[in-house]
């Protein structure tokens, strides 16, 4: 029989990585959401425009908010727009694989 204190326990980094790899989406998408809602206010389009950009954003969450900074109509500079598409995802697997290498998972 095994008991407790037979199980490895996870060090600092496994931890941290696995923290890591679990709240990073969630901020991902607040912030496309926060600056796609911030630049829907400021960009003076039409109620309808707003309302429906706003819907699908809302709706359909991580595409949502992606589609809008991707295609849509969106004013933020190319280059935040860039880091934060492509730099954020990046980030994501980058710590999910540290964190299955360090892990041990297989």
């Amino acid at each position: 029989m095994q008991t407790l204190a037979s199980f490895p326990l996870p060090g600092s980094l496994e931890i941290w990585l696995s923290v890591y790899g679990f709240v990073l989406p969630i901020v991902l998408y607040a912030v496309w959401l926060a600056l796609a809602f911030w630049d829907l206010g400021h960009r003076g389009a039409g109620r309808g425009s707003v309302l429906a950009w706003g819907t699908g954003m809302v709706l359909v969450p991580f595409a949502g908010a992606f589609v809008y900074h991707a295609f849509g109509p969106s004013r933020v500079a190319r280059q935040v727009k860039l880091v934060m598409l492509v730099g954020g995802p990046l980030l994501y697997v980058i710590a999910v694989l540290a964190g299955r290498s360090f892990g041990g998972a297989t």
